[in-house]
């Protein structure tokens, strides 16, 4: 019974949210090199340019009172990334962990990364 209990606790523990703040040019920073490192796997190039992203899994909390404004937003970034990548291929040597999809319209070059299924990153590679 007790190895249960602790199994119970550690399952609970495991599923909470954290709330944080992020260091907000380091994280940039990390988002733009590992861009710029699957763009260059992907395509062999290297992509000199700017690179936006949107963080699918990120949701704000730091001001209640535009949480909904600011989720609903990022709610509505994942559908759209969900309509542009329907039947884009899987690339990654271990999907359960990473993977990717790389689509491109007109001028420019959109990746969606997915970290352990549910974390997505949005990157955009615009001419």
């Amino acid at each position: 019974i007790k190895i249960q209990c602790i199994s119970v606790v550690l399952q609970i523990k495991f599923h909470q949210e954290c709330n944080t703040t992020l260091d907000k040019d380091r994280f940039n920073r990390i988002i733009d090199r590992l861009g710029r490192a699957i763009y260059y796997l992907h395509y062999q190039e290297k992509w000199l340019k700017h690179i936006r992203y949107k963080a699918e899994f990120l949701r704000s909390t730091i001001y209640p009172e535009n949480t909904d404004r600011s989720n609903a937003s990022i709610e509505e970034i994942s559908k759209e990334a969900d309509y542009l990548f329907p039947n884009a291929v899987f690339y990654g040597d271990n999907p359960e962990v990473f993977k990717y999809q790389a689509v491109e319209h007109d001028d420019s070059k959109k990746m969606r990364l997915h970290f352990y299924e549910n974390c997505k990153l949005l990157l955009l590679f615009d001419s």
